[in-house]
């Protein structure tokens, strides 16, 4: 639909965390199979068309997800939707062609969860939730899975539906400064 919420268009049976590309030309989204542990990535051009499907069901991507702010990937978790027993949800990085899929965290065993919020608006960073033996705790790391920083340690606490936020404009930056 238009911003005015004219000219709605539905795309079929889908979709969870619809999320626009930064440069407005398509969009990304989860949808979930009627298996457990199911749900796939997807993109599609605005209006519905060049319908994509980056990763298989069985990649069980959690339904949060984020493009890089230059477009060049899609940040989001595999095997986060439900956390199938045993298995750990890892963070994952693919283009939005469906190419070049990589693994940025590695856990293993189902004990420990990296559940990705969304890249920083800089593209520097990814802020996500790490899941430790009943614990939770906010964390940011590089794109590339280095230099992973605590933001809020592992408690009881647990951060849900987390974004970095949108860049500051530069007034907002300016103010900032005096």
């Amino acid at each position: 639909m238009d911003l005015t919420g004219n000219d709605r268009q539905r795309i079929g049976n889908c979709c969870a965390d619809p999320n626009v590309s930064p440069n407005s030309e398509k969009f990304s989204f989860v949808t979930e199979s009627d298996q457990p542990f199911q749900a796939a990535l997807f993109t599609s051009n605005l209006d519905g068309s060049n319908l994509l499907q980056l990763t298989p069901f069985s990649f069980g991507v959690a339904v949060k997800q984020d493009w890089a702010p230059d477009g060049r990937h899609l940040v989001f978790s595999k095997n986060g939707i439900g956390h199938p027993p045993g298995i750990s949800a890892n963070i994952a990085t693919i283009r939005p062609d469906g190419t070049h899929l990589r693994l940025i965290t590695h856990y293993e065993g189902g004990d420990v969860q990296a559940l990705v919020g969304s890249y920083s608006p800089d593209g520097r960073w990814i802020v996500f939730r790490l899941e430790d033996h009943g614990l939770s705790g906010l964390y940011k790391m590089r794109p590339d899975g280095s230099h992973m920083r605590v933001i809020l340690p592992l408690s009881n606490f647990k951060p849900r539906s987390i974004d970095w936020g949108a860049k500051p404009s530069e007034d907002e930056e300016s103010e900032a400064e005096e």
